[in-house]
């Protein structure tokens, strides 16, 4: 899930601290409490952007991550650690 890769993604990174919360979403609620933390940071490091839908945009963290999110979120950290 998309949840599930921002957990891995901010472990791979060495758990960094977040001060930011990406509470703005209308879907925070049902970011599982485990990967808060991690799709906070993957947020605000711009990492994560969510998707558009009828004019809001929503993280969606229990869906799956399709390759080109996979690639384009890894392709933004890979080129943010250069």
């Amino acid at each position: 899930t998309r949840a599930q890769f921002a957990g891995f993604l901010w472990r791979y990174a060495g758990c960094p601290a977040e001060d930011r919360s990406a509470d703005r979403f209308p879907d925070w609620d049902s970011v599982p409490n485990f990967a808060r933390e991690a799709m906070s940071w993957a947020v605000s490091n711009q990492y994560i952007n969510g998707n558009l839908i009828d004019g809001q945009t929503y993280l969606q963290p229990s869906n799956p991550t399709p390759r080109a999110q996979f690639v384009t979120v890894m392709q933004r950290y890979l080129n943010s650690e250069i």
